[in-house]
């Protein structure tokens, strides 16, 4: 009996984790997240060192940690990188080795350089890290190499498909990587970094990626803080009966960074990809656009809120680009934008030439959206269309003739990846759909239930069912765009972070990445895709780890940790 007692009283992973996050605060929170950056990135290099390597086939592109060495001043042992040499063609490293042999000068390699680096940094160039790496260690790779295929048709077109392929990879991220390289070369002693520059762009990756990742950690603190905040101040304000509390809000946010610590995509913000870049920018502009809508709302203390204030979602929107300059999923806050422009035209207001106004709002919005959805990809479509159609005269790809607004990235995802709507649902990749199959399901319950609880509060019991969604979606939309409701219904810190009507952009975002992961992406990428962009996800699982199936979610997220960490250093399909 004493045995069986014990057993029932033994924590589950979800009360485990509650009761390490009820202990931290905001310096626990960080040091935790460096802490399991370095215990995900050992475990990968251990994997890497024990498990041997599946092999991803020839046509894989792989980044070899072998290469020319940094360049010093023999006269004032000055650190730099000599990007002429360094950046020699990627496929001859013996003729950069030859010209480096001249130019630079030759000082002891220590054993963090020949011998822990090479095991620590080698699990980190699997799959599109390897990708991202060469466009930051060779950026002229984006340009087809045609000086020695002549007239030879099968070398150009083998040389026009490796240029083109480099353009379904965004340039932002590759290029931060080389930025981090030079800064590391004038901060760091020579005997701290890597001896090559193929291992110090990788070194940088790491070095970028981890800061990117505590930026994120903090950020979904501070936006989960201030949105619990916001909710506790109108219930105080309204002189409700208050369920909400100071410590409630403390308490919360730190559930969600942690929850975001531990992720189930946490070896792609590891490794050399663009998730915790991206994560990063999108996450800093959610939470510049978050505190602008909440202080919208409790601005006016009529619930109306002045046309003035329109503007304010200008300060996420350069985050947004630099965000779709890094990946392309993040164009999906163009309907973020859309969704609050919705919000401030039917906005109650008073007042004269209020049709004016709100055209003018309209036009504002519509070039927001412009900018952030289509202003990265179409700079970087001319892009790719300048270096394979105007600075070449003679032999052209057959697309050219589709002038300089061809979509090029669709092009190429098209024809060398198979992405388009429903080009997955084949019965070989059904394992595929089994992988994603979890991040999907939680992100469909996530929009349903805030739907649910929206709707809740926000319609009214008594008309019809039709006209309830037409005030719904009206209400909906106002008060997401600042306006406050008349009352303030009563809400636990889980039903704020599931059903809050200021969240309809987070959520929309999660909808839609759920729904492109599903149809039109490659669906074995839709973990890393929805963890990395969408901050509604954590809110809706910290909401639900009280619930029955709260051990579920925190064994799924370790599971997936575990998972990543053995497949993915070891070209196992983990990508």
């Amino acid at each position: 009996m004493s045995l069986r007692r014990t057993r029932l009283k033994r924590k589950g992973l979800a009360e485990r984790f509650l009761t390490f996050s009820n202990q931290c605060n905001r310096q626990k929170i960080f040091c935790t997240a460096i802490i399991w950056r370095l215990i995900v990135w050992l475990a990968m290099s251990l994997s890497c060192a024990i498990i041997p390597n599946h092999n991803p086939g020839n046509d894989v592109l792989q980044f070899p940690l072998e290469g020319p060495q940094l360049i010093y001043d023999q006269h004032t042992n000055a650190r730099w990188i000599d990007w002429e040499t360094c950046s020699l063609p990627f496929r001859n490293i013996e003729s950069q080795k030859s010209v480096l042999t001249k130019a630079s000068v030759s000082f002891p390699v220590f054993l963090l350089q020949s011998k822990i680096y090479p095991f620590l940094l080698k699990p980190l160039t699997r799959w599109d890290a390897a990708r991202f790496l060469r466009l930051a260690y060779e950026p002229q790779s984006r340009k087809p190499q045609l000086d020695e295929c002549d007239e030879d048709e099968e070398c150009l077109l083998h040389r026009f498909a490796d240029s083109e392929q480099t353009h379904a990879f965004f340039p932002l991220f590759p290029t931060m990587i080389r930025v981090t390289a030079t800064i590391l070369t004038y901060l760091v002693p020579r005997f701290l970094l890597p001896s090559t520059c193929t291992s110090l762009m990788v070194f940088s990756a790491v070095c970028l990626n981890t800061i990117c990742f505590l930026m994120v950690t903090m950020d979904l603190y501070a936006m989960t803080k201030d949105l619990l905040l916001f909710h506790y101040r109108m219930q105080e304000k309204y002189k409700e009966k208050t369920i909400l509390s100071l410590s409630d809000c403390e308490t919360w946010a730190r559930r969600v960074a942690l929850l975001f610590v531990c992720n189930p995509a946490n070896v792609f913000f590891g490794t050399a990809y663009s998730e915790a870049l991206c994560a990063a920018l999108l996450c800093h502009g959610c939470r510049w656009a978050l505190q602008m809508v909440l202080s919208n709302a409790a601005s006016s203390p009529n619930g109306i809120v002045p046309s003035t204030t329109w503007w304010t979602m200008l300060g996420a929107t350069p985050f947004w680009w630099l965000a779709a300059l890094t990946r392309s999923n993040s164009t999906l806050y163009g309907g973020f934008l859309l969704l609050y422009g919705a919000g401030l035209v039917l906005r109650k207001r008073r007042g004269r030439w209020i049709w004016w106004r709100r055209s003018l709002v309209a036009c504002y919005i519509l070039l927001l959206i412009v900018f952030v959805a289509y202003g990265s990809m179409g700079w970087h479509n001319f892009r790719g269309y300048s270096m394979h159609c105007v600075e070449f005269t003679g032999v052209r790809p057959a697309w050219c003739e589709q002038g300089p607004w061809f979509n090029l990235y669709g092009h190429v995802q098209k024809k060398y990846w198979n992405v388009g709507f429903l080009r997955y649902f084949q019965i070989k990749q059904i394992p595929n759909f089994l992988l994603a199959g979890p991040i999907l399901m939680l992100s469909a319950l996530a929009t349903s239930t805030w739907i649910q609880t929206s709707w809740t509060l926000l319609s009214d019991n008594q008309k019809s069912v039709p006209n309830r969604t037409i005030l719904w979606i009206v209400d909906a939309l106002q008060t997401f765009g600042g306006e406050q409701r008349p009352t303030a219904p009563l809400l636990t810190p889980g039903d704020v972070l599931q059903g809050s009507p200021y969240l309809l952009g987070f959520y929309a975002v999660l909808a839609a990445s759920t729904l492109l992961g599903l149809t039109i992406a490659h669906v074995q990428i839709s973990t890393r895709l929805i963890c990395s962009s969408c901050p509604a996800l954590y809110w809706f699982l910290v909401g639900a780890l009280n619930k029955r199936f709260g051990d579920a979610i925190i064994g799924y997220f370790l599971l997936y940790n575990i998972l990543g960490v053995i497949m993915h250093p070891n070209w196992l399909p983990w990508t």
